[in-house]
């Protein structure tokens, strides 16, 4: 590890690399280019119909050679080299794949595990990614046990079937899906996802344990986790054993109103990883301007935004 000797240092180094970022993007008839200091990261092209498209998803997020979350980006070019050894980074919430690539280019040695509840968000990874030989797969809805459950898809998020926000959204989209269903064969919306039909769906629940199980010794234990407030469900109440094993965290905190959909809270989260022992940092990580050193859990904080948690300096 690069030698930091307290969280001002560490603070100091990580805005540096957020002040320091340079990137570029070029769009070709196959491929996107993201050019990021001298690492090139190339995605396919992918069109699929719905809400899970790719090549939109990819356009929309560099519009106006835009980079999609730079504050992430600039912590992984600085973790890189903060932590100089091989990693295991785990992409909790992977979708299209877009920050393992990224990862993989900055750090020569590292393995990527992509996990997403969503098998066409996998699938899509696997097509949009696929020179990353370095990269494997993990199709399961991370929580508090290892099963198959049954589970209300709602785009980003999965909600337990028998729950009462599943059946809130259930009911919502037996009276919606009608009307989409016209608009659809009308060809007035033909990319409207349905929120009922094929959304309930059978899948693997892991946890967090069981992934990190898969690093092999001498290699770092990195985790970003993006769950859109599902994060409560498996972090609250086990994250002295991801500090007891030196795992680096990397959480994106969500809006009050989605972590209430779960149960649990930003504050409860970054609380449990300060008591526990981890140097905390907090950033806006699509509009970064500083990064803050956490010694209590602020109300600003209490918004999509990101922590990064040390397990020591």
């Amino acid at each position: 590890m690069t030698l930091l000797k307290n969280s001002s240092d560490f603070r100091n180094a990580l805005l540096d690399k957020i002040n320091q970022l340079n990137y570029d993007w070029k769009e070709y008839d196959a491929y996107f280019k993201l050019t990021i200091g001298s690492h090139e990261v190339c995605f396919n092209r992918v069109r699929t119909l719905g809400r899970f498209d790719p090549e939109r998803w990819l356009k929309s997020k560099h519009e106006d050679n835009k980079i999609h979350e730079p504050g992430l980006i600039a912590t992984w070019i600085f973790l890189t080299e903060y932590l100089n050894q091989p990693i295991y980074f785990y992409d909790i919430g992977a979708l299209f794949g877009y920050h393992s690539a990224i990862f993989s280019k900055l750090n020569n040695d590292c393995r990527c595990v992509l996990v997403d509840g969503n098998s066409d968000s996998l699938d899509n990874a696997k097509k949009v990614n696929d020179q990353c030989n370095n990269f494997s797969f993990v199709n399961a809805v991370v929580g508090d046990k290892v099963a198959k459950s049954y589970f209300l898809v709602d785009s980003y998020n999965f909600y337990p079937l028998f729950s009462m926000t599943a059946l809130k959204k259930f009911l919502i989209g037996i009276c919606k899906d009608p009307i989409k269903y016209i608009l659809k064969s009308l060809k007035f919306r033909e990319k409207f996802n349905f929120s009922v039909i094929g959304n309930i769906r059978s899948i693997q629940t892991t946890t967090l344990e069981d992934l990190i199980k898969l690093s092999p010794s001498g290699f770092k234990s990195l985790v970003k986790i993006d769950a859109e407030g599902h994060q409560s469900q498996f972090l609250t109440g086990r994250i002295g054993k991801f500090f007891a094993n030196k795992v680096i965290i990397c959480l994106e905190l969500d809006s009050a109103q989605n972590m209430d959909k779960f149960g649990g809270s930003n504050k409860e989260i970054v609380n449990e990883l300060l008591v526990e022992g981890y140097e905390v940092f907090w950033l806006d990580h699509r509009k970064p301007s500083d990064v803050i050193i956490v010694n209590k859990f602020e109300n600003f904080m209490n918004r999509n935004s990101l922590i990064v948690a040390i397990p020591g300096l």
